[in-house]
């Protein structure tokens, strides 16, 4: 993501998932990316997420089970390129056919009113805090 998208990632939130916890808790740290977690065992705050993953299954991974199956690497790297199709080409219904990209370039200069809009209401309280500690 941080190859690809026309700003600086600042936070992030995953589930709660320990696959590559190390990893990633290391990675974060090192780019100074600040890193919320979703409450466990609340589907509701991780629907979208749920949803990408049924898209990607439906869209590409059904079709390259043979793949994915003998050749892992080519696999990934058609998962690579799908994913940046998918991201910045790909028109999507819930943002009025346009890219997850381009949405993001249309709103990347909103005012802090208008920008909190989009984040969840715990998101948007802990920003608040850290905003307050900062002043």
């Amino acid at each position: 993501m941080e190859q690809v998208a026309p700003f600086k990632i600042k936070r992030i939130q995953t589930d709660n998932g320990s696959e590559f916890e190390h990893r990633f808790r290391d990675y974060v740290k090192e780019r100074n990316i600040t890193h919320y977690h979703n409450y466990p065992r609340n589907p509701k705050m991780n629907a979208f997420v749920e949803r990408f993953n049924r898209t990607i299954q439906e869209e590409f991974v059904d079709f390259n089970m043979q793949e994915l199956a003998h050749d892992i690497d080519s696999f990934n790297s058609k998962l690579i390129d799908w994913l940046l199709w998918y991201n910045t080409k790909r028109p999507h219904h819930s943002l009025k056919m346009i890219s997850p990209m381009q949405f993001i370039i249309n709103n990347l200069f909103l005012t802090p009113q208008k920008s909190r809009m989009y984040w969840t209401h715990t998101l948007k309280e802990s920003i608040e805090i850290m905003e307050r500690e900062e002043d």
